[in-house]
């Protein structure tokens, strides 16, 4: 790690000896982008080397997004070289400077690289109680699915890994480490059959012990594989670099030659040319002399038809001033009257401007009354009558509604109440959001109504948390992100 740091600095006073003006974050962001190419064609250790430069060049008053993800670039890479102390310094930086910025991603990535860190050295509840926090930071602020991928499946490994050195799992978790080990590959799969095996030594069984030596005895062979591929891969890089460098030697060499023919036939066209400018500047000056000797009689004889151009001049000057003043004169007469209809035209648009305010307030009341009539209809209804609305006049208590949407009858009656009221709002969010289930259109009616959580809840006899839950997909299915 300290090389790295040593090659980015000099590389960073370099640029500054050498008058350098682009600005840091630029800069920061050049360098980013070709590290995360090399990093998508395999060259990992220039890499490594860029995302070093991005992170010195990129100061966290001046770049904020370009420090933290060279950052947790470095991080993932010296992860991937067994390093794990150099990516924990790097992932604990930015979990810090997250919270003093109240950056909501980096904490993300910088929780689950702990995490990832914490479950690689045994640390099994450290790393449960990391992902947790990762997972409420995903859940409350809603962030993009390619960075929660494999977020629950983490999750579960580290609540195994927990539980099984106080004692034995559940039945549920060891249920979703089955589904896990029979339904993925590779790493996951490898880890969930560890935990089983441990268990099953635990239970004097041997089920999953020889599986997970199997897959435990593959997942090497793949890494060996790929190790052995990745440096290969870097090692045509370094041949193609190399001889990338000797052409460009080369190239330079036959571009320095050829400047310096063109440099010094530049110099003998020069001083032939300065020869030719000297004789012409002689007979220039000679054919000036002549020329003014020229024009002073050729002045001599003009003045008198001068004088009189003159006096023709300025006797058209003083008729062309005439009549400018008249035009003058009318102009100032059309202004006053241009004058006078402006102010009319400005009484009638304060007085139309005035009209417009009124009929929106109107406007604005009419809907008002329109949607208090349509919730009352609702409330009269038979599902409508016992929702726990703010606003429903008769005011239902908990044992009049719970559990009354769990049915799939009442949930379509519900429905229809909500057609039958708000011109079609359910059937039209179901024909516009294709992806919408019926359950879902439930939900997004409740939330219409302005519901609270824990009486939705008791409506469809769910927990808090899962109707929290379902907003978010719901609000990912309308925007149009999430296709399941």
């Amino acid at each position: 790690m300290t090389g790295y740091k040593q090659i980015g600095t000099s590389l960073l006073i370099a640029v500054a000896i050498t008058g350098c003006t682009t600005d840091k974050a630029s800069w920061a962001a050049e360098t980013y982008t070709y590290a995360e190419e090399c990093m998508g064609r395999g060259d990992i250790t220039q890499a490594l080397l860029y995302y070093n430069i991005s992170s010195g060049s990129a100061f966290e008053a001046d770049s904020v997004p370009y420090w933290w993800k060279a950052m947790y670039g470095e991080g993932k890479i010296y992860f991937m070289d067994h390093r794990p102390q150099d990516a924990k310094e790097n992932f604990e930086k930015i979990w810090d400077f997250a919270q003093r910025q109240s950056l909501d991603t980096a904490q993300f990535v910088a929780l689950t690289g702990l995490a990832d860190i914490a479950y690689l050295d045994g640390q099994y509840a450290r790393a449960s109680s990391l992902l947790q926090k990762a997972d409420s930071i995903a859940m409350s602020k809603g962030l993009r699915n390619d960075l929660t991928t494999g977020l629950e499946q983490k999750i579960l490994l580290a609540a195994s890994g927990r539980i099984l050195q106080e004692g034995i799992l559940p039945d549920s978790l060891s249920f979703a480490l089955g589904r896990l080990a029979e339904g993925s590959t590779g790493a996951w799969q490898a880890e969930a059959l560890k935990w089983l095996a441990v268990q099953e030594e635990k239970e004097s069984g041997n089920r999953y012990t020889y599986a997970a030596l199997r897959q435990r005895d593959s997942l090497w062979r793949q890494n060996l594989v790929s190790y052995t591929n990745r440096m290969k891969r870097e090692q045509t890089l370094r041949e193609e670099e190399l001889n990338a460098t000797k052409d460009f030697q080369q190239r330079s060499l036959s571009a320095i030659l050829i400047a310096f023919a063109l440099l010094l036939g530049g110099g003998i066209y020069a001083a032939v040319n300065h020869r030719r400018r000297h004789e012409l500047d002689r007979i220039r000056i000679i054919l000036n002399q002549k020329e003014q000797t020229i024009q002073i009689l050729e002045r001599e004889k003009e003045d008198t038809t001068s004088l009189q151009y003159q006096i023709q001049e300025k006797t058209r000057q003083l008729e062309e001033m005439a009549q400018q003043e008249r035009k003058i004169k009318e102009l100032k007469e059309l202004q006053n009257g241009k004058s006078q209809q402006l102010e009319e035209l400005s009484r009638l648009t304060k007085e139309l401007a005035e009209l417009r305010k009124q009929i929106e307030q109107k406007q604005k009341e009419w809907a008002e009354t329109e949607a208090d009539i349509r919730r009352n209809h609702l409330y009269d209804m038979t599902i409508g009558h016992h929702l726990p609305a703010p606003d429903n006049p008769y005011k239902p208590k908990k044992e009049d509604f719970e559990g009354l949407l769990v049915s799939t009858d009442n949930q379509e009656a519900f429905l229809n109440e909500m057609d039958r009221c708000f011109n079609r709002f359910a059937t039209g969010l179901m024909d516009i959001t294709p992806g919408l289930t019926e359950e879902d259109t439930v939900y997004c009616c409740l939330f219409r109504l302005e519901i609270r959580t824990m009486d939705i809840a008791t409506l469809m006899s769910r927990t808090n948390s899962s109707v929290s839950k379902r907003r978010v997909r719901i609000e990912l299915k309308l925007n149009g992100k999430d296709s399941c």
